[in-house]
């Protein structure tokens, strides 16, 4: 099965043009003024590293990470093509090491998961940001299954306030909003269920 999720993706980012485009999720770059400057900052499963590349032209220490050979390569490309530095690994999410009290925020955009793994990488999202660090995330929420804009389609797999506050209930949640837009991102089109969530580190 992770073998064919590397496929999968790979197959993607192989494609011309960045998959999700190429301007960063909108929520990140309003919000990107709650990092502290020069911040380290944590990017799961960052694709082709629209976000990872903007938070690293934005002077942050980024490091980030994606099962796709494919998406990392694409993101260092574009990182050198901006001339910034951008830490970029090739991981799945079970197999990266989370460094606990590390990262002065970690950045989530439309990573979802199964439940039982769900709740164990979410943990490790928490042990590994410092004291005061922020967790950002935005996806897709279980209604988002009444939509054609993208994502799993397994009801599972997505989001809604009780699962963020139960798997992050040991943080300060600053920010937790559910709301129905209009999505113009690579493959996200149309409208869309959406989850975001602000939190921070106590």
């Amino acid at each position: 099965m992770e073998q064919q999720w590397r496929d999968f993706w790979n197959e993607r980012y192989a494609q011309d043009g960045a998959f999700f485009g190429e301007a960063p999720l909108a929520f990140l770059k309003d919000s990107v003024s709650l990092f502290p400057p020069q911040g380290k900052i944590l990017l799961p499963a960052d694709g082709d590293g629209r976000n990872g590349v903007f938070l690293a032209r934005q002077g942050f220490d980024v490091h980030s990470f994606d099962g796709s050979s494919a998406g990392v390569q694409k993101a260092l490309a574009a990182a050198q093509h901006y001339s910034v530095p951008l830490q970029a690994d090739v991981s799945a999410v079970e197999e990266f090491s989370f460094t606990p009290d590390s990262y002065d925020g970690v950045v989530v955009s439309y990573f979802h998961l199964m439940p039982d793994l769900r709740h164990d990488i979410h943990a490790k999202y928490v042990r590994c940001l410092k004291t005061g660090g922020l967790l950002l995330l935005e996806g897709f929420r279980k209604e988002q299954l009444n939509y054609s804009s993208g994502g799993p389609q397994e009801e599972e797999m997505l989001f809604s306030e009780e699962t963020l506050r139960e798997d992050f209930g040991m943080m300060e949640i600053l920010r937790l909003e559910n709301s129905v837009e209009t999505l113009n991102s690579g493959r996200h089109q149309g409208d869309g269920a959406i989850i975001r969530l602000v939190a921070r580190k106590i």
